[in-house]
């Protein structure tokens, strides 16, 4: 399992830190998680199936 920062979640979906958390308050994007006091992270595995699932409309 990979974990990814915000700068590497935004580079593999192309999508901007500000719609990246838009989309997470809407519940239509993972959720992060905490890895320590003040870092947060996605696993590479929910970002792929998020990717998978918008774009084969599931």
């Amino acid at each position: 399992m990979r974990f990814m920062k915000l700068p590497d979640v935004m580079q593999i979906t192309k999508l901007s830190r500000s719609s990246i958390y838009a989309m997470m308050k809407n519940e239509t994007f993972p959720q992060h998680f905490k890895i320590g006091k003040r870092a947060v992270a996605w696993t590479e595995e929910s970002i792929l199936s998020w990717m998978n699932s918008t774009i084969t409309g599931n």
